[in-house]
């Protein structure tokens, strides 16, 4: 038996759960309160979940190269107003909206020894900030692709028939017109510029190839065609577009920048104060004595060292640095702003590498040519006193150490040492050879295209030891430091500082061994040693199974030498420390093709910004 007043309540609960309508419910007052604050009490704590599961994936979830800020945190105004115009992806069609009226548009034509390429881009009305730069994006068709398309053979085989010029590019500025609004073209910026295969042509071939475009291509198409939109470009400039397109698309030249930091602040990890970024505030504006600098490169310094850069893809840690700039007067000021990237890209006849340098460099009068072949100093901003985007770079070509021409350049060396002078020019005669794989006969032809044979050894430390000499340290030094070839290299600041390699430094990171992305100097060779000297035979049985999804046979026969050659132009030509961190093989960035043209198209319109500005346009060109 229970008593009868506590059986009332819980009988009542039970009733009120299975009661009908017609049946009394006799509940208590407070249990009724208690119930509804414990739903709502659920309720507030399933919405509150829910709430920071959103802000959390918001935050830390938003898909972007190198975990960096997106563009439309750097150039809010600039994306705010292209949001408001409407997507960023324009159909010809689309001549009468407003969107269209609102973008405009860039053509960039490479002609190189090949073949000539276009590229499309276009950017929204800039805001009028001259702390801005214009948000050029590439003009992609309503598939998603980009708008490209290449012809052949290269522009430089018109030297003997340069009235045919003209007509030769027709396909692609009919392709570029088609991809554009017509209401555009009229005010459509358009440059030809040309590179490897028009730099070998005499100058007066070059002339008439370049006046013959400049006279019949406005008869046909209505772009904007200014006198030096047409020209043959130099290796250096090359490399300096090539520069600031990884770093553009890097958001690399963000402006803004403010440093807030207390100069008496001891042992204050440096990521605290990378951190501490303002954007809307422009960095000339920030006064730091020279005790703030010193403490700010110190403690770069020390928190690089005792700090190793993870194993993820990009690295992302200490993004300022203190450079040297020339300001208006001619004076040269400490300033901080966000570090840029070195660039290194190995091609198959060339080498070239680009990397800003922080510290002014002096050279005597005798060295005058020196630094014009070598350093480049330009700004990006529309103004020229703009000290937040005055960069002085170094840029150096190297011919012949391409990994092809570096591949040439290394069978003639082993042909010209053969103590018979025979050897090699028979299958049974073959010349040992430790950059290829173990057993592996392989047949090449060298300049004379006589056929000749190689035996592999398969010995990868044997191989970077006789790739060695071909890096020409030893030849007498214009000006130190030196790299290869004896040519001047400026200093480079491995503990503060980021390289990306292109092209067969991600092959020979990529194509075999799948490695491609962050660099590891012990990894890499350890995985070249045991490649190099896994028997041919296993080597072929894995790839016709389709093992190397990415690598060609000649590839595969050809990976020990390209991974010996690149390994060692890094460390012993560019003497890049072995324990070096901070460098990265890529192919793309956020998913994006890098060219040149990018670089080449920012470069040539950083002073339209002045167009929406109050005070006067400044139209000139710095060479580079």
């Amino acid at each position: 038996m229970t008593d009868s007043s506590s059986s009332r309540i819980t009988c009542s609960w039970c009733r009120y759960l299975t009661s009908t309508p017609s049946t009394p419910v006799t509940v208590t007052l407070s249990l009724k309160c208690v119930i509804i604050v414990v739903i709502l009490l659920v309720l507030y704590t399933i919405a509150l979940i829910m709430f920071l599961e959103l802000r959390h994936s918001n935050i830390y979830h938003t898909p972007s190269i190198h975990k960096h800020q997106k563009l439309d945190s750097i150039y809010p105004s600039l994306v705010s107003a292209a949001s408001s115009y409407g997507s960023f992806q324009q159909n010809a069609d689309d001549h009468g909206s407003s969107s269209t009226q609102r973008y405009h548009y860039g053509i960039v034509i490479d002609c190189g020894s090949s073949g000539s390429r276009v590229y499309v881009y276009q950017w929204p009305t800039h805001s009028g900030n001259p702390n801005e730069l214009l948000y050029i994006t590439q003009l992609r068709e309503t598939s998603g692709e980009p708008v490209v398309k290449k012809i052949t053979p290269g522009l430089s085989t018109f030297a003997s028939n340069p009235s045919a010029a003209s007509k030769y590019l027709h396909p692609l500025l009919s392709y570029a017109a088609k991809n554009i609004p017509e209401v555009k073209h009229s005010e459509t910026l358009l440059y030809i510029l040309a590179t490897a295969g028009m730099r070998v042509l005499p100058a007066s071939a070059q002339a008439s190839i370049l006046e013959e475009l400049q006279t019949s291509i406005p008869k046909y198409f209505k772009f904007v065609v200014a006198k030096n939109n047409f020209e043959v470009i130099t290796g250096k400039q090359e490399g300096v577009y090539g520069w600031i397109a990884v770093n553009y698309i890097l958001n690399k030249f963000a402006h803004g920048i403010e440093v807030n930091c207390d100069a008496g602040t001891q042992g204050e990890n440096f990521n605290t104060i990378s951190h501490v970024i303002n954007l809307s505030v422009p960095p000339n504006k920030v006064n730091l004595s020279e005790k703030t600098l010193n403490g700010i490169n110190q403690q770069v310094n020390s928190s690089l060292t005792a700090s190793p850069v993870s194993n993820s893809n990009y690295s992302t840690d200490h993004p300022l640095v203190v450079v040297d700039v020339s300001s208006q007067t001619g004076s040269v000021t400490p300033h901080i702003r966000r570090r840029t990237v070195g660039v290194i890209d190995m091609g198959g006849g060339s080498m070239q590498i680009a990397f800003e340098v922080t510290k002014s460099v002096k050279f005597d009068f005798t060295k005058e040519d020196l630094a014009k072949d070598l350093m480049a100093e330009f700004n990006l901003g529309c103004r020229s006193f703009d000290l937040d985007h005055n960069y002085q770079l170094y840029v150096s070509t190297f011919l012949g150490f391409g990994a092809n021409s570096a591949r040439r350049r290394y069978e003639e060396m082993l042909l010209n040492d053969g103590t018979n002078s025979s050897q090699g020019f028979d299958k049974l005669s073959p010349v040992p050879d430790p950059c290829l794989p173990l057993g592996l006969l392989y047949t090449s032809a060298t300049n004379t295209q006589q056929k000749t044979f190689f035996i592999g050894l398969g010995d990868y430390a044997l191989c970077r030891r006789n790739l060695f000499p071909l890096l020409n340290v030893t030849v007498p030094c214009q000006k130190k430091p030196c790299s290869m070839n004896g040519i001047y290299q400026s200093d480079i600041n491995f503990h503060n500082s980021e390289f990306y390699g292109f092209s067969e430094f991600w092959y020979s990171m990529e194509d075999v061994y799948r490695i491609g992305g962050h660099y590891n100097a012990d990894i890499f060779d350890k995985i070249s040693i045991k490649h190099c000297s896994t028997r041919w035979a296993k080597l072929e049985e894995w790839f016709l199974k389709k093992l190397y999804p990415k690598s060609d046979i000649l590839r595969l026969k050809l990976q020990c030498f390209k991974a010996a050659w690149m390994s060692l132009v890094l460390h012993d030509g560019l003497k890049f420390p072995r324990t070096y961190r901070h460098f990265y093989s890529t192919q793309k960035i956020d998913g994006k093709d890098v060219q040149w043209t990018l670089g080449a198209l920012i470069h040539r319109t950083r002073y339209l910004p002045l167009s929406m500005t109050k005070g006067s346009y400044e139209p000139k060109r710095e060479p580079l």
